[in-house]
């Protein structure tokens, strides 16, 4: 039996160190830098089907304690998600995704408990059966 469309479903993450190229980040040069480094880079979101993304990025190894990964939908048609991972982490899968929504992804670095400045990237998930 299909669940309902009404099902709120949230997302599940697992991680990874491999980098790939899709979609490229928006990031201005104007933005403030952390109090030790600059922002994660290479933002890029792969392999998107109706449910499930992969997010990856580009960090200094050392750089950050960990990361912060902001899921928006820019559609309302799910709640905001804010995924947590390791600083060793450049790499996170994404499921639990509304098919045929409009996504705002933001990446923050940690570091001593201060945000870095964000990276985002927008994508769209599948409408394909």
């Amino acid at each position: 039996m299909l669940p309902s469309l009404h099902k709120e479903v949230q997302p599940s993450v697992s991680t990874s160190t491999l980098l790939t190229e899709d979609f490229k980040a928006e990031t201005s040069g104007d933005e403030l830098e952390g109090p030790n480094q600059g922002p994660p880079s290479d933002l890029n979101a792969t392999d998107v089907s109706r449910n499930s993304l992969m997010l990856s990025w580009s960090a200094p190894e050392g750089a950050f304690d960990s990361f912060i990964v902001e899921l928006n939908s820019t559609s309302n048609k799910s709640k905001d998600n804010v995924i947590e991972v390791s600083g060793e982490a450049r790499q996170v899968h994404v499921d639990g995704l509304n098919p045929g929504t409009l996504y705002e992804l933001t990446l923050y670095g940690m570091k001593e408990g201060e945000k870095s400045q964000p990276v985002n990237v927008h994508i769209k998930t599948g409408t394909w059966t």
